[in-house]
Formats: C-alpha cells, sequence, structure tokens
C-alpha cells in the first residue's frame, strides 16, 4: 500500500511540476494566476465585421445623400457637416483595413487574483485581442476594429483589451502571456 502511495505522490508532483498555468507575480508578491481550464479563443470574424462595416457606409452615405437631394436650404458642405462625409470616408478606409488585416485571436479567460496577504479572488471573464506584429500604426487599427465590432451585440458589450501595452504591471503582463501562449492564429 505504501508503495502505491508513493507512486501517487510521485506522480501527483509530476503532474504539478508541469502545469500550464500561466503565473505572473508583482513587485510586492502579489500573484496572478490564469489557469489552462479558463481558457478559451476564437479567431476574429472578418467576414461579419465586413457585413457591419458595409451596413454602416451604406446609411451614412445613404443619408448624406438624403440630404444634399431633399434638404433646399442646406448646401452639400452643410449635409457633410451634419452626416459627416468624413464618417463615410472613416468607414470606407475601415473595410479596406479589415480585408486586408491578418486573422487576430481573442482569447477569453479569467484570473484568480492572490493578494500579499495570501487571499485569493476569481475574476470576472476577460477578453484580449491578440494582435499580431505590424507597424504601430497598423496594430492600433487592427485593435480598434475588433474592439469595436466584436462582441457588439453581446450583453453586456465585450470589454477587449490587447496586448500591445507593456508598462510591467501585473495586467498588462498577464495579457501579454496569455497572447503568447494562447493567440496564434
Amino acid at each position: 500500500m505504501s508503495r502505491k502511495l508513493s507512486a501517487l505522490i510521485a506522480v501527483t508532483a509530476l503532474i504539478a511540476g508541469c502545469s500550464s498555468d500561466i503565473v505572473v507575480k508583482s513587485d510586492v508578491g502579489e500573484i496572478s494566476t490564469v489557469k489552462e481550464t479558463s481558457v478559451s479563443s476564437y479567431v476574429f470574424d472578418k467576414e461579419n465585421a465586413i457585413s457591419e462595416n458595409k451596413i454602416w457606409l451604406k446609411k451614412w452615405a445613404g443619408k448624406l445623400e438624403d440630404c444634399v437631394t431633399t434638404e433646399i436650404y442646406l448646401t452639400r458642405k452643410d449635409c457633410e457637416r451634419i452626416w459627416s462625409g468624413e464618417q463615410v470616408k472613416r468607414w470606407e478606409g475601415q473595410l479596406i483595413t479589415i480585408e486586408t488585416m491578418p486573422d487576430i485571436k481573442v482569447v477569453e479567460y479569467r484570473t484568480i487574483d492572490t493578494n500579499v496577504n495570501g487571499d485569493k479572488t476569481a475574476s470576472g471573464y476577460k477578453y484580449v485581442a491578440c494582435i499580431p506584429e505590424g507597424s504601430v500604426d497598423d496594430q492600433l487599427k487592427w485593435f480598434q476594429i475588433v474592439k469595436e465590432i466584436d462582441g457588439v451585440n453581446a450583453e453586456p458589450k465585450k470589454e477587449i483589451k490587447s496586448n500591445l501595452l507593456d508598462d510591467g504591471k501585473v495586467v498588462s503582463s498577464v495579457r501579454i502571456e496569455v497572447c503568447d501562449k494562447y493567440g496564434d492564429t
């Protein structure tokens, strides 16, 4: 019996030592742990984003044209000011960006946070968009699109962060490590 118990303890120690959980410690000893079992991911739906973008582009462009053709006292400049010709240009530019951007994985996870006294609390689920390498300008555009479009119809709306901020804080470090481990598309 003791031989079986010793083998069980050795296997348990081996499994515990090979844990693939993410553990990030702060400079004062606080710990944030992401259990592998709390992680799921999906690729940002570019086709849905293109469809949503086209709907908004059509709405804004239609309102602008309606204004120009039906408002006899307004000039095109007034209509563009009201219905924002700049907004139409923004939607057109965003459509091009979506069509050309790389696949981006969004990872859902939660943390177990341990304070310096050893007290543990579990967070709610969090979302991080794992933005791939690119120019800073492109990365920011890609993140803005994911943030604005992904989960827009979810209740409550998803609050998506990114892996772009590396300020040395535990929260940022967790996002970076989550993306390093689970963010490959």
